[in-house]
């Protein structure tokens, strides 16, 4: 069998396809791996900040700082894209119970102004408001944790 000038040419087109195919997979592979990665890092700053947030609950009571509050909104807020829908309504409402935490605070240092006879009741109110937000918070840093793996074992 002859092998013509136009074989040969035909023949180094397909291995030139065939290696363009293979560079095009890698190219695509490589380019799922860095999306990922840029995921993760965002992932992780949600993380961070439920975390922060549940570790300033533990430290400071319910006495936490309307600051911090706000700060962790942000976080709230980026979880929706970054998070399935379950952990998003998780961290939303425990955003809506810090503000109801909060509102318990001013109502607590009011009555304790005036020398309110309910200043007690209230106190227990934001107490039990703040260990069932601080719970929550470490609840829900450890179910975030399962996006946050990179290599899955």
């Amino acid at each position: 069998m002859d092998l013509t000038n136009s074989d040969f040419i035909s023949i180094g087109s397909a291995l030139v396809v065939g290696l363009s195919v293979l560079y095009a997979r890698w190219a695509v592979k490589a380019s799922k791996h860095q999306n990922e990665i840029s995921l993760h890092a965002e992932r992780l700053n949600v993380y961070k900040g439920v975390t922060i947030f549940g570790a300033k609950l533990a430290a400071n009571g319910p006495s936490i700082q309307e600051t911090d509050v706000w700060k962790f909104h942000e976080w709230v807020q980026l979880s929706e894209f970054y998070y399935n829908i379950a952990i998003h309504q998780r961290l939303d409402t425990a955003f809506t119970q810090a503000l109801v935490m909060l509102t318990k605070n001013d109502e607590w240092k009011l009555a304790k102004e005036q020398g309110s006879a309910n200043t007690t009741d209230i106190s227990n109110e934001r107490h039990k408001i703040h260990r069932a937000l601080r719970d929550e918070c470490f609840s829900i840093s450890d179910a975030i944790k399962e996006n946050l793996r990179l290599a899955k074992a």
